[in-house]
């Protein structure tokens, strides 16, 4: 996430915040550009559509890999630890293990292994349809 950057110093960041599109289009900051875009699209969309969307932070899931290379969230971190100099200026990180986030108990939707409660459809069933 790329906060706003005119964003009050101690307001909560809250579902009002939105990352500042112009700010990271003019440091090409491509990929939360799009991430944007594509959340607020599903919004509009589900609203459209009777739908529900749920977006769940955090953003990075930090673990064992299941690819061979670094993804994107790994390697700026990685870079950072070997003393990158950008400054991430108005970056905010919200990290968590992948295996605390699969099992978070107030989430009913297992994420990774796709089991639902009854009545609800998991991601990878209503990739299916």
């Amino acid at each position: 996430m790329v906060p706003n950057p005119g964003w009050p110093e101690n307001k909560v960041f809250d579902e009002s915040s939105w990352t500042d599109l112009e700010y990271c289009k003019s440091r090409q900051k491509w990929y939360p550009v799009s991430k944007t875009l594509a959340e607020k699209a599903a919004w509009e969309f589900a609203e459209k559509n009777g739908l529900d969307v749920v977006a769940i932070n955090p953003a990075t899931c930090l673990g064992q890999l299941l690819q061979p290379g670094l993804n994107a969230n790994c390697a700026v971190l990685q870079q950072l630890l070997q003393g990158s100099t950008d400054t991430q200026e108005y970056h905010w990180l919200g990290a968590v293990h992948v295996k605390v986030s699969k099992l978070s108990p107030e989430f009913p939707v297992h994420r990774f292994t796709g089991e639902t409660q009854p009545g609800l459809v998991a991601c990878k069933d209503a990739a299916k349809n």
